[in-house]
């Protein structure tokens, strides 16, 4: 909010001469110009700016098997790859699981009972999301239905919106984390997220946008599988 970024502003410069460190943090979205304005001006006086990379996959087990109390059992740690090395997505999963009762001892191992996203979980990812707005969020859900890996123009068609407009939502996703480049395509970077999006849409609205997409392909000219994957899924 504007007061802090004013507080941070006086503090920066009121303990500039003492040896002591003030340390921020912040997410790469929503990007607010008075987060910009305040990090270029610290960076310009000699502040150090670390962008923190994706947890490495022998730290995700680590991390796992400190808050199971017990190594991840191969359908645990499948579960947590799709996490993508997210530490708030691997502790609030492995809190989700627990809370559910779903996650079992045995013999110094910890394995999950079920594959299902848990309620509680989803509620976390999509409230993180909410910053992106109700139209970028709206515009991600109908891409979960595309898959994991989708194209721009296939959106573009399926929400028969313009291709620029879509392009410009999906840069801010991705300046959020949320998707990421795939070659020609792209990709949601965690699937924990686009599970949540999906399973966020009842059964039957899944069915009909799944339908309602086939269509739209097919129409558009789109690879016959692609069409017929989205026709079945339907």
């Amino acid at each position: 909010d504007p007061a802090t970024f004013v507080a941070l502003r006086a503090v920066g410069r009121r303990l500039a001469h003492l040896p002591i460190a003030l340390l921020g943090t912040y997410r790469p979205a929503p990007q607010l110009p008075e987060l910009e304005l305040l990090t270029k001006v610290w960076h310009d006086e000699g502040a150090l700016h670390l962008v923190l990379e994706p947890l490495e996959h022998r730290c995700v087990i680590e991390l796992a098997a400190e808050l199971a109390g017990a190594s991840p059992g191969p359908e645990l740690e499948r579960q947590l790859s799709s996490a993508a090395g997210h530490p708030l997505f691997v502790t609030e999963l492995l809190g989700a699981l627990a809370d559910d009762g779903a996650i079992a001892l045995a013999d110094g191992v910890a394995e999950i009972t079920g594959r299902s996203l848990p309620p509680s979980l989803g509620l976390t990812i999509l409230r993180r999301l909410g910053s992106l707005g109700d139209s970028t969020l709206s515009l991600l859900r109908t891409a979960s239905a595309l898959g994991t890996t989708f194209s721009a123009l296939d959106l573009a068609t399926v929400t028969a919106r313009p291709a620029a407009g879509v392009v410009d939502e999906l840069l801010e996703a991705r300046r959020a984390g949320v998707v990421e480049g795939a070659g020609a395509m792209l990709r949601f970077r965690h699937d924990l997220v686009r599970d949540a999006l999906y399973t966020d849409l009842p059964e039957a609205a899944r069915r009909a946008l799944h339908r309602h997409a086939g269509k739209l392909l097919a129409e558009a000219g789109a690879p016959k599988l692609r069409v017929a994957e989205q026709l079945s899924l339907g």
